[in-house]
């Protein structure tokens, strides 16, 4: 994947897209696999903003029974099976536990009831998935002393057992990100990070062209486009100011959202969903407060997701003293007998998602649908068009809605979707034991077991390529230092083949260097001495 600037500024695209999130890049693959002539920009790097604030949970909408929500509910199951199955080397099944107490609707007969509906309604889920690895079990209700082995720190005191249930977890949310951005390219998509959208240029009613700026080079120039489809993220509010209107705020009122990461809760086999003392009022079965979820992760958990009315600049948002505070106060309640304190957490992210305007005062934060506008209608233009995502699980079903929405503006027929099945740029493989055993032969001498799981883990059937090149320079095949799992091959190829650009860019988003704590210096070093 190449960032070349003067073909952006040389050709006419079918569909440029303004922003490189989830949404953004899974778009691009969409409509560059239909045959559409695509570029896209991002103005910091791939899943660089709330794309990179991810819990790394793909949700089949369980919570939604609460809200009676059964479409929705369908329709998270539906996606999170295609995920599973175009992404089969990132995306695992894995099982979540909810305590049951007393005999109430937190209670041990409720919740059996509520694995009963959810095995109903998610019945097909592993119908189209081949390798059974992948296929996620029916939930079951498990006993007070097999919940204690599983989450010593529970409230004891009237616990009758849990509830345990089956969602997806993604290895490393950072290249499910990048996986769409690479697939893409494959397909002819002209992608570039740090490269901002400056300007609409109009004429008769119609975009002809945006502005851009190369945030690395400070050059700027046209790109030109048929359609244009701002997927910006935070900044979603913000696309009516490139149009040059200086009457449209600077600011956006979004809820934002944190993680912590802090020891282990849980066995590292099984993440845990506890209830806060906010409570949801658009709940139509009301079980009390709103759900935390943790995920297990590398010997530590990561807690989420809060939600909390930012005014301000996307920009300016940051994460506060005052907030990681308030939230391990949250969790001390909500799991009595943890006691967890602010000297262990090691780690804080999140980022800014969207809110219904009926939902800013409401207590209810964040908006649940995903929300595309075709601005012909407000800002009576006829070949722009925007979405605003909420979930990771949905971003391949966004894209689909915004790719259908394009050939409707070109006026030319919708051919159909493909993305459901089309494996994405490592997930072409029939099995996992498959994938494993054919790497094992190429496997190159003086490769570290740890280092080679890593590799078939987060590059799928593209790891060939990168065991290849270790055994034509066994160099690479040394590890990052301070790291025991990430060989020297992956900084290479980061900075060679996926546009990385600065230290952050391979650390966080071409590997999982950061994915517990910052990156430690040694790594940083090393890295920018390659770059």
């Amino acid at each position: 994947m190449r960032r070349d600037i003067n073909k952006l500024s040389e050709e006419e695209y079918d569909l440029l897209i303004i922003g490189g999130g989830v949404n953004g890049l899974a778009t691009a693959w969409d409509a560059t696999l239909r045959g559409l002539k695509v570029a896209l920009i991002e103005k910091g790097d791939f899943g660089g903003a709330t794309s990179a604030a991810s819990l790394k949970i793909i949700h089949g909408g369980l919570r939604y029974l609460q809200h009676v929500d059964f479409p929705r509910m369908k329709e998270s199951i539906r996606e999170r099976s295609n995920l599973l199955r175009i992404l089969p080397h990132l995306i695992d099944p894995f099982p979540f536990m909810v305590p049951a107490y007393g005999h109430g609707m937190k209670g041990k007969e409720a919740l059996a009831i509520a694995m009963k509906m959810n095995d109903f309604i998610s019945r097909n889920r592993n119908k189209n998935l081949k390798d059974e690895e992948q296929h996620l079990p029916n939930g079951k209700i498990i006993s007070k002393k097999a919940c204690l082995e599983l989450a010593p720190h529970l409230k004891q005191d009237g616990l009758k057992g849990a509830a345990v249930f089956y969602d997806g977890r993604m290895h490393n949310a950072d290249r499910v990100n990048l996986e769409f951005a690479l697939a893409a390219d494959s397909k002819g998509a002209d992608l570039a990070n740090y490269v901002s959208a400056q300007k609409i240029n109009m004429a008769a009613g119609r975009i002809h062209s945006v502005r851009v700026k190369d945030e690395l080079s400070g050059e700027e120039f046209e790109i030109k486009a048929k359609v244009v489809a701002g997927l910006m993220g935070p900044w979603s509010d913000l696309l009516p100011r490139l149009l040059d209107e200086e009457s449209v705020s600077e600011e956006v009122v979004k809820s934002a959202g944190i993680q912590i990461i802090t020891p282990a809760v849980t066995k590292e086999g099984m993440g845990l969903g506890v209830m806060s003392d906010y409570v949801d009022p658009d709940a139509k079965i009301a079980r009390g407060g709103r759900h935390y979820f943790t995920t297990p992760w590398r010997g530590m958990t990561i807690w989420g997701t809060t939600d909390k009315i930012y005014r301000g600049k996307p920009e300016e948002w940051k994460i506060e003293e005052a907030d990681i505070e308030e939230f391990i106060i949250d969790i001390n309640h909500a799991v009595h007998g943890i006691n967890l304190e602010r000297s262990q957490v090691v780690n804080a992210f999140g980022g800014l998602r969207p809110v219904s305007d009926e939902n800013i005062d409401a207590g209810s934060q964040v908006s649940r649908k995903a929300e595309i506008m075709d601005h012909e209608e407000d800002l009576n233009i006829e070949n722009l068009i925007s979405a605003e995502g909420v979930k990771y699980t949905t971003c391949r079903l966004l894209a689909e809605k915004m790719t259908d929405l394009v050939y409707v503006k070109l006026n030319i027929p919708t051919p159909a979707c493909k993305t459901e099945t089309t494996p994405l740029f490592g997930g072409d493989f029939s099995t996992r034991a498959e994938l494993r055993a054919h790497a094992e032969k190429i496997k190159p001498e003086g490769l570290a077991e740890k280092a080679f799981d890593y590799l078939v883990r987060s590059y799928g059937a593209k790891c060939t390529a990168l065991l290849e090149r270790i055994a034509q320079k066994p160099a690479e095949a040394q590890l990052l230092r301070d790291s025991d799992e990430i060989p020297m091959v992956c900084i290479h190829h980061a900075i060679e083949n996926e546009q990385a650009k600065t230290i952050d860019d391979v650390l966080l988003r071409r590997t999982d260097a950061g994915t517990l704590m910052p990156p430690t210096e040694a790594m940083r070093s090393q890295v920018a001495e390659l770059l």
